[in-house]
């Protein structure tokens, strides 16, 4: 968890040594430490913190030394870094299903919107379809995952205060 922490605070000094405005960088960098913080305690989801924060210093630092507009560049970043901040609020509503489920689609969503800018770029209408088949692929796999997992855990949740 703290590395996301220390991550997340240096992600805003990497996006701003790649060209981006520092306001840019400060909410991007803002965005990262409150997804951190507040899905903090669930450790699946650190693991996709982790995750997101990779494609998003890869877009950014392969990105930054090539030919690609900055302001391409930081519309993928917020996208992900929303996305990020989304996640996190799916660690809190863990004990809602359906609004957690809501939170995770509206992450899965994002990450499309932002894998799907920059496929544009590169390979036209073409990329755009293929990253969202893709990212639908995976996110239909972590959803029907997620919902077995609250599920079980509102089973137990009634098995135990059953018993007592």
């Amino acid at each position: 968890m703290p590395y996301l922490l220390i991550y997340s605070v240096a992600f805003g000094w990497i996006s701003h040594s790649a060209g981006y405005a520092v306001v840019s960088a400060i909410i991007i960098s803002s965005m990262l430490v409150l997804g951190s913080v507040l899905g903090e305690k669930d450790t699946r989801l650190l693991q996709l913190h982790g995750l997101t924060l990779v494609l998003m210093t890869a877009l950014t630092v392969i990105g930054g030394f090539g030919t690609r507009d900055i302001a391409s560049l930081q519309i993928e970043s917020i996208f992900l870094a929303t996305s990020y901040l989304l996640l996190g609020i799916h660690g809190i509503t863990r004990d809602f299903e359906r609004l957690s489920l809501l939170f995770l689609t509206l992450f899965w969503g994002g990450v499309a919107a932002g894998l799907s800018h920059a496929a544009n770029e590169k390979l036209g209408a073409g990329g755009i379809v293929l990253s969202i088949v893709l990212m639908c692929g995976v996110a239909f796999q972590d959803l029907r995952k997620t919902r077995r997992i609250l599920r079980n855990v509102r089973k137990d949740e009634k098995n135990t205060l059953g018993g007592v």
